[in-house]
Order: C-alpha cells, then sequence, then structure tokens
C-alpha cells in the first residue's frame, strides 16, 4: 500500500482523496507521516503543495487563510496540520481507516479504544507495584448500546496476560469481571 504522487498532467485535483499527505518538496516530516499511514495498512495519496498549483486549489479551504501549509494530513474533509507521527494510529482508528483496538497508554495511565465521538477509556493507578483499575469511560451517546461490556471484556482479556497483581475498583468492571470464572479469580 505504497503512497502515489500526485500526477504531473491530467485532470486537476477536483476532490481531495479519502487520506492525503501535504509535503513541501523532500519534507522529511511528510515522509515519516507517509511511512506510518503505510506501515498502519493505510492507503493514501501524497501531494507536493509547493509544486503542484491544481493540489494547492484542492485542499486550499482547509485552511484558513486558502494558503496551503505542509506537512498537513488530510481525512476526508478533516485537516490535521504538521501531526505527531505518534498519533498517527489514533487517528487512523477514529476515523474509521484501520480496525479498532485498545491501545495502553503509559505516561497517562490509561487503556485507550480511539473512536468518534470521543475515545473511550479506562484508568488506572500503579501502587506499590499493584495495577488498580478504577474507572472506563465511554461517551455517553453510546451508553445503554453494549459497547462499554465489549470494550470490559476486551481489556479484562489483555489484563489476563500481564503480570503482577491487578484489582479492579470500578464497579462496572466487577460486574463484568464476574461473568467468568477466571476473571472473577485473578481480579475479584
Amino acid at each position: 500500500m505504497s503512497p502515489s504522487a500526485a500526477p504531473e498532467t491530467g485532470n486537476p485535483v477536483t476532490s481531495p482523496p479519502v487520506v492525503a499527505v501535504l509535503a513541501n518538496g523532500h519534507c522529511v516530516k511528510a515522509r515519516s507521516i507517509a511511512e506510518r499511514l503505510d506501515q498502519l495498512g493505510v492507503k493514501f495519496e501524497i501531494f507536493d503543495v509547493d509544486h503542484d498549483p491544481r493540489a494547492q486549489a484542492a485542499f486550499g479551504n482547509l485552511f484558513g487563510d486558502g494558503r496551503v501549509k505542509a506537512p498537513a494530513l488530510v481525512l476526508g474533509s478533516r485537516l490535521f496540520r504538521n501531526p505527531r507521527t505518534g498519533d498517527l494510529e489514533k487517528l487512523a482508528i477514529r476515523h474509521g481507516l484501520v480496525r479498532r483496538k485498545m491501545l495502553h497508554d503509559e505516561t497517562g495511565a490509561r487503556y485507550v479504544w480511539p473512536m468518534m465521538p470521543s475515545d473511550a477509556f479506562a484508568s488506572y493507578a500503579m501502587r506499590d507495584g499493584r495495577k488498580t483499575v478504577g474507572h472506563i469511560e465511554i461517551d455517553v451517546s453510546l451508553r445503554g448500546s453494549g459497547l462499554g461490556a465489549r470494550l470490559a471484556q476486551e481489556l479484562l482479556d489483555a489484563l489476563q496476560l500481564e503480570s503482577g497483581e491487578i484489582r479492579l475498583t470500578c464497579s462496572f468492571l466487577r460486574k463484568v469481571a464476574a461473568r467468568r470464572k477466571d476473571w472473577t479469580e485473578r481480579f475479584l
């Protein structure tokens, strides 16, 4: 799934592709964005906006002043100016470009499921070598859909693979853990 360059000749770019990397010449950051998208299996097009007036015209409306700047990532009609390469997987998941999965944010002490309208997460604290999972949350608009229970099950399956003592203080997670003997023995 390699990037394709904007054609030198032919029809003008009339509508932006679903995923585009905007570069200026040999921009190292744009190349790293393209490499990460390729690793994730996301199909995209790359445009040199400094040398392609058609690309400038196609993407100009996404910038407040109408002047296209690079590096940038375009996902549908959304513009992400100079995105961190570490955030690209979350952006790809949120926009349905790759399959949803749980990501571990060790710095924030959270397990995160990137999604729209807002990320779901489970937070934990480490004390004396013990992990205490104290909260799981999904967007209020998704409550009652069964999604929280599915994410809780995914979390508990992942926690089963971790070493060390793990406890659940979240009442919802405790209810879900009570459904299976192996979870009950490990977490309750």
